[in-house]
């Protein structure tokens, strides 16, 4: 392992946004950050993108059982099978999504003793499965001085939020992890995602203090100095410098 790769681990260095129209990258690098609600993404499934699983607590193999409210008496065995818990107020929550850059992602094209140039490495299948999933243009941003902002304006508008990597996992199988957080009711619940997703390797900003049917923009302040648009097929032509 390299000086370089101890230095930064697996903290992102890059975000990557990607759209099917320029001029929604466009106004994000001006400051609007546009975030959909949860029940936006699990629809979204249904036209091949999106998860119905967002933030739904998945449990298989299950036994159902049904009593009265009351007398707790039996009414009912409905056997084994998968029982989906969803609550209505977190489906009104919102959540801005990105692709995560670690190092890792990233080749060396120059390196001395305090400074080295990296680019962006996709395979041509991948670059292939962003234009068919996320659209043709990418906004890549510098992963830090975007994250600073983003806690200066929620800790200025009073915005209760988490963000972190998504957590690719079997949901073929009952983790307690994952239970736990929805039955706790932690920020975690907002971050599982079914591992044929891993691919996407998702950052998102989730707001836990705003509801609403739809989607909302916040105001960050311009970016464009940290971002830089282009097309999905020059994804690997991009390169920066870093100290």
């Amino acid at each position: 392992m390299t000086e370089f790769e101890e230095r930064f681990g697996k903290t992102p260095v890059f975000l990557v946004k990607f759209a099917d129209e320029e001029w929604k990258l466009e106004e994000l690098a001006k400051g609007i950050l546009y975030l959909s609600t949860v029940k936006y993404f699990q629809d979204l499934e249904k036209e091949g993108m999106g998860d119905n699983y967002d933030c739904k607590e998945v449990l298989t193999e299950t036994d159902i059982q049904m009593y009265t409210d009351n007398t707790k008496k039996h009414l009912v065995y409905a056997g084994k099978g998968e029982a989906t818990i969803t609550d209505i107020e977190d489906c009104k929550r919102h959540i801005f999504c990105t692709t995560c850059i670690e190092f890792k992602d990233l080749n060396i094209t120059k390196e001395s003793e305090n400074y080295f140039k990296v680019s962006l490495f996709y395979t041509d299948e991948q670059k292939k499965k962003m234009k068919e999933n996320f659209g043709e243009y990418a906004l890549i941003i510098k992963f830090k001085k975007f994250i600073d902002r983003i806690e200066t304006v929620f800790n200025r508008e009073n915005i209760i939020g988490a963000m972190g990597k998504a957590n690719y996992v079997d949901y073929s199988k009952n983790r307690i992890d994952r239970i736990t957080s929805f039955l706790e009711n932690t920020p975690d619940k907002f971050f599982w995602k079914r591992l044929k997703y891993k691919y996407q390797n998702e950052f998102r900003i989730a707001v836990l203090n705003r509801t609403s049917n739809d989607a909302i923009k916040i105001d960050i302040g311009d970016i464009s100095e940290f971002t830089e648009l282009l097309p999905v097929d020059e994804l690997c032509e991009f390169s920066t410098g870093m100290v």
